[in-house]
């Protein structure tokens, strides 16, 4: 009998360390359950994480977008306004030199006028001088014709036509 005793305390002690072995299983596996559960929740954390970042890259990625379209619309925008104040400054400088040729010419006018004024107040003075008073517009035009043509000592034959026709 000692052999079924010693058998019997061998199964026993076998069966108190497969029981202690269970219940370290059993700990491991409660233990392993939690990091496993915690583990998952780690995951879950990090999915929503994930998909956070995506949505916030497609946010960047469409502001990026529309940064780099209302750059272009201001870029093109910026050139439309430069030509068209470009086309304004040449259309202003157009038009300066036009004004300063027509001021040149007003100039030019305005002396031509004043040299006419002069001759002609010069003209009266020397008929006055050789008495003749009345002058008309037939009298100015001989003294033109004259003048035209280089009669300087011609003044006094035509002087001697305005005598003749005032005196009439």
């Amino acid at each position: 009998m000692n052999g079924a005793v010693g058998r019997a305390a061998g199964h026993k002690q076998e069966n108190i360390n497969l029981k202690a072995a269970n219940v370290a299983l059993v700990k491991e596996k409660a233990a392993a359950v939690a990091v496993l559960k915690y583990a998952e929740a780690r995951r879950e954390d990090a999915v929503k994480a994930l998909e956070e970042a995506n949505l916030g890259r497609a946010r960047m990625t469409k502001s990026i977008e529309e940064a780099k379209t209302s750059y272009a619309t201001l870029e093109v925008d910026s050139r439309k306004e430069l030509e068209t104040r470009e086309e304004i400054v040449a259309d202003v400088n157009q038009r300066l030199v036009e004004a300063a040729t027509r001021a040149t010419k007003v100039a030019e006018e305005k002396d031509d006028l004043a040299n006419m004024n002069a001759n002609l107040v010069a003209d009266r003075i020397w008929m006055r001088n050789c008495g003749v008073v009345n002058y008309t517009d037939a009298d100015a035009e001989v003294v033109g014709h004259a003048r035209e043509a280089g009669y300087k000592a011609g003044y006094t034959e035509c002087l001697a036509h305005v005598k003749a026709i005032s005196a009439k």
